[in-house]
């Protein structure tokens, strides 16, 4: 019978969901407590190399190719992005990130970069496309973080789409 007795359950959230809100924990705490990649992001003030669904690919990128927490650097957050530049920038401003990615003397590393980079994308399974509403799921795990505020102004956007 219906009545002031019979409350709605409780929803369960699928196991799945609290695994992902858990990396992305783990993902969120990472960007936090790594110093360079907050010196990069406080750099980026137009959200040029780091808008939000960039930073978003990045952690679907550490998901494909099955990272583990240890496996978060900052050289694998730069390689991560490098990929994602390629992917969905228009325009080169990728070379901004070499010194950050490999530091003051990063011409004499740079093919160390470039077998990283392909390295990550062959343990993703060559999946560097990453939908937008797959950034928009990544996002909804932790919405409220600060990194989701990175909305790149559209003077400053790459990808041109029709």
């Amino acid at each position: 019978t219906q009545g002031i007795w019979n409350f709605p359950s409780k929803k369960r959230v699928p196991a799945i969901v609290l695994e992902r809100k858990k990396e992305m924990d783990c993902f969120l705490r990472f960007i936090d407590r790594d110093p360079v990649i907050q010196e990069f992001l406080r750099k980026d003030t137009c959200y040029i190399l780091a808008d939000r669904y960039l930073l978003a690919m990045i952690f679907m990128y550490f998901k494909r190719a099955g990272y583990k927490v240890q496996d978060f650097t900052s050289y694998s957050f730069f390689v991560a992005l490098f990929i994602a530049l390629d992917i969905e920038e228009d325009y080169n401003f990728k070379n901004e990130l070499y010194s950050w990615a490999l530091g003051y003397h990063w011409r004499e590393r740079y093919k160390e970069l470039q077998k990283s980079r392909n390295a990550l994308w062959k343990a993703m399974d060559y999946r560097a496309i990453v939908s937008r509403a797959q950034c928009e799921k990544v996002i909804s795990l932790r919405p409220h973080h600060y990194i989701w505020r990175r909305i790149r102004s559209p003077l400053y956007a790459g990808a041109k789409r029709p």
